[in-house]
């Protein structure tokens, strides 16, 4: 069978009306102009035949009056991370691949470079948080339902998740945990499938994972809390996961702090340094991680249990946690001034 790409191909020696026809009758909106021995010559979109027309060009002009010479080309090996960069740079559509003999062998489009990679990886969003801090906005409204912009947190958690790929979610909720169900239902508003675990009481940051059937995980897990707003790509975060062979990853985030005293570094009694108000860089939790299936047999995840405690077993135990530095946006909403710089953010 062809490869639909070839669709787009067209003799050098065709004429303007020829281009016109393939430029109709494929789905790429370009034309490919190729020799004898398939090599490109050139390329022609909408866009230039109008040109030519403007120029005084005719049907029966050659097509290669019309052509782009010298289009951007990649090779065949060249990646599809790097494509999209190439296309964004230069406000391309179409990538045409060639090889080292300049033959035409591909053709990359826009449309399907950014195609998003369907992720069979389960999701569990925690939902289940009393939200204290965000005390009164959260005495009627569970703190996933609070609207930062002009929707909920978890909404846009939701649907960001699904940009990236995702499409089988898992929700833990107790506290008001009716309106999440009511808001969310099975997903099937937004295409995808989604199930919640009842937490009889508060089981602190991991404990819910606990409620998973493991039997039906068979791909790595991403749990994330529900009061999160970010813009990691999550895609990239289970790349990351699957190449470093950990059985768990955690992402952090670099956070600074100032010292508002003078700190001062010595031995006994004698002074060596004093460092005035310094500003210091650390890495703290984000609150999203990836866990390996066999994580999930109960010796980690039973009742109530927080996830620093879980990794740090993990850790101990001689096995291997990665850290994912995220640079991207990212906000937690876990108290009135959190809840307010988010919605300063949306708005700007």
């Amino acid at each position: 069978m062809k490869e639909k790409w070839t669709s787009a191909l067209l003799s050098v020696e065709s004429t303007l009306g020829d281009a016109v026809q393939a430029l109709n009758t494929n789905d790429h909106r370009i034309v490919l102009l190729i020799d004898r021995e398939e090599r490109l010559k050139g390329t022609i979109t909408d866009g230039d035949i109008r040109r030519a027309l403007l120029r005084g060009q005719s049907m029966s002009s050659p097509s290669k009056n019309a052509m782009e010479a010298s289009p951007i080309t990649i090779h065949n090996d060249t990646t599809p991370q790097l494509a999209v960069q190439i296309m964004r740079r230069k406000g391309l559509m179409h990538l045409p691949v060639i090889d080292q003999a300049k033959r035409l062998v591909g053709l990359r489009t826009a449309q399907d470079l950014l195609m998003k990679e369907q992720r069979l990886n389960p999701v569990l969003l925690m939902a289940g948080g009393l939200g204290k801090r965000l005390r009164p906005l959260t005495e009627n409204t569970p703190k996933p339902l609070l609207k930062v912009g002009q929707n909920p947190i978890l909404q846009t958690t939701l649907e960001k998740l699904i940009d990236d790929g995702f499409f089988h979610f898992f929700i833990s909720v107790n506290y008001l945990g009716e309106q999440v169900r009511e808001f969310f239902g099975d997903g099937s508003q937004w295409g995808v499938q989604i199930e919640y675990l009842q937490e009889s009481e508060p089981l602190g940051t991991a404990g819910a994972i606990s409620l998973l059937d493991q039997t039906r995980i068979t791909e790595p897990l991403l749990v994330m809390n529900g009061d999160l707003l970010t813009k990691v790509n999550f895609g990239e975060l289970l790349d990351f996961h699957n190449v470093h062979n950990a059985l768990a990853t955690l992402c952090v985030r670099e956070h600074e702090f100032k010292i508002p005293f003078g700190v001062v570094s010595g031995f006994e009694s004698e002074m060596s340094r004093i460092e005035e108000k310094p500003a210091k860089k650390v890495f703290v939790n984000a609150g999203i991680y990836v866990l390996e299936p066999k994580l999930l047999d109960g010796q980690f995840f039973s009742g109530r249990c927080d996830m620093p405690t879980v990794l740090n077993r993990i850790v101990v135990g001689g096995d291997k946690v990665t850290m994912f530095p995220i640079h991207e946006y990212w906000i937690d909403v876990g108290n009135i001034q959190d809840f307010e710089r988010a919605q300063f953010d949306v708005s700007d």
